[in-house]
């Protein structure tokens, strides 16, 4: 469910965000991916960062594109 926390400032852009395997950048991966953002998210674990672009994927986010940053 897209949601409207940042207005429509996000739709259409790509963001960039480092850690986002879990916590704060997991969270913040999938909440800006809703609100209509392309999100590049990376970390040291790419099995977690794929299942987490899955997950953005399953929930309607935007597309979600891995890398390790190993």
């Amino acid at each position: 469910m897209k949601g409207k926390r940042f207005g429509s400032t996000l739709e259409g852009k790509l963001v960039v965000i480092t850690g986002a395997s879990k916590g704060i950048g997991k969270g913040l991966a999938e909440i800006i991916a809703l609100e209509g953002a392309r999100v590049a998210i990376a970390a040291r674990d790419i099995d977690a960062l794929e299942q987490v672009a899955a997950g953005i994927i399953e929930m309607g986010g935007a597309n979600a594109k891995p890398s390790s940053l190993t």
